[in-house]
């Protein structure tokens, strides 16, 4: 990591096969495909809990706008009653 100063960098990800990625400094050098014994390529892992919480997050999401769904209908159906009386 370049030493901290008035120039910023930007960190790249690159994404690779079989669930690896390598992070760098983008220094503008190219983005080449690295060499399959580089030291900084890493293996991914899942994360159970971070995917449950995820999974968590997408169901409450999900079940909000049904709720929401939910009331808007009904707030329709009734006015469609009261303009029909």
């Amino acid at each position: 990591m370049p030493p901290y100063g008035p120039k910023q960098y930007n960190f790249v990800v690159q994404f690779l096969e079989d669930d690896r990625i390598r992070v760098r400094v983008d220094d503008g050098s190219p983005l080449d495909k690295p060499a399959s014994n580089d030291p900084y390529i890493v293996q991914g892992q899942l994360d159970p809990k971070a995917n449950a919480q995820a999974q968590a997050l997408r169901e409450r999401d999900k079940a909000a706008k049904a709720y929401d769904r939910q009331l808007l209908e009904k707030a329709e159906k009734a006015l469609n009653q009261e303009a029909g009386k």
